[in-house]
């Protein structure tokens, strides 16, 4: 973390922008600033485990809680999102890639899925990744990896037959292959061997070592309005009374189911 701060330094003190920022946009800031920074410095399996196993009783004495056991990294996300453009708060994912594609700012947090959007700018700009250090042990470094794309077949489903031979032409290694190539995403059957894209193949090692997480903001039902919160955060609202507010609709939701 402190290396970063420092190069974030070292890059506003030169005329940069170390990072740019979207947070007109909520999902950009729960899925780039709230989840690496969490995902860096808390085991997030865990933390939700023990958030259901507490349901109702989530507050200011429970063993953990978004204000007690993600106030810290929280913390140090705002101090990552002072560090980004002035009119972060009216930018969004669309101006952020634009911006990136014209050289506008050093870093952006984001995924693989924005290298397309940058690309149709300016296909040859160079780009990698890196997993964002949040505490300074390297070991602790992981990358996100959420579960958003899958296949499966309902046991209702009256077509069980046809689905499976579309699920089979799916996972047909020339089709799987050609997908994560446009998509640059990493191949999961233990015969592919292609290279990952040069813009992606710094995750490689850590994807292989298992050395990823979920992302935090995923596993917080959408009936709360978690996003609103974090973007409030990012631009300027009190991190603790915020992640209290989250701890409360929590409680209030595990009560009413």
């Amino acid at each position: 973390m402190v290396d970063m701060i420092q190069l974030c330094e070292t890059l506003a003190d030169a005329g940069t922008t170390p990072i740019y920022g979207t947070y007109r946009d909520p999902w950009t800031v729960t899925q780039g600033l709230f989840d690496y920074t969490v995902g860096g410095m808390v085991d997030v399996q865990a933390f939700y485990r023990h958030m259901h196993d507490l349901g109702t009783a989530v507050g200011p004495e429970s063993p953990v809680s978004f204000e007690k056991t993600l106030g810290e990294p929280v913390t140090r996300m705002t101090r990552l999102a002072a560090f980004s453009n002035a009119n972060a708060r009216s930018r969004g994912y669309g101006d952020g890639n634009t911006a990136m594609a014209k050289g506008k700012a050093a870093m952006i947090m984001q995924g693989p899925w924005a290298f397309g959007e940058i690309a149709k700018t300016n296909p040859s700009l160079d780009l990698g990744t890196f997993p964002l250090p949040m505490t300074d042990d390297p070991a602790d470094r992981k990358i996100r990896v959420n579960i958003d794309l899958s296949l499966w077949i309902p046991e209702d489903s009256r077509q069980q037959e046809a689905a499976r031979e579309f699920l089979s032409f799916l996972m047909k290694p020339e089709i799987q292959d050609a997908y994560n190539r446009e998509f640059l995403g990493f191949g999961t059957r233990n015969d592919d061997d292609q290279k990952p894209d040069p813009r992606i193949a710094q995750m490689r090692g850590y994807y292989d070592d298992s050395r990823f997480y979920m992302g935090a903001s995923q596993f917080i039902p959408r009936m709360i309005p978690a996003e609103n919160y974090i973007q409030s955060i990012a631009v300027g609202a009190p991190v603790d009374p915020t992640l209290r507010a989250l701890d409360q609709d929590w409680a209030r939701l595990a009560l009413r189911q």
